[in-house]
């Protein structure tokens, strides 16, 4: 499972499984939402931004708020 790895801090190896688990289901906004997420803490933010807005385009309910609040 992947979120304990977020929740260890462990944000390069949480990123490295959500991109495994979008390569699994390339259309599922949940991990590039999340990986988005631990992007932006590794202080990657165009990286971390851009899969935010993936996440949104695919239909993320809580993308938007994220891409305001670190994307500029």
């Amino acid at each position: 499972m992947v979120l304990p790895k977020t929740k260890l801090s462990d944000f390069q190896g949480a990123s490295d499984d959500f991109s495994m688990a979008i390569k699994l289901d390339p259309n599922n906004s949940e991990p590039y939402y999340n990986k988005g997420i631990a992007e932006i803490l590794l202080g990657q933010n165009q990286k971390g931004c851009e899969d935010l807005k993936k996440a949104k385009a695919l239909g993320h309910d809580r993308a938007q708020e994220m891409i305001i609040r670190f994307c500029k």
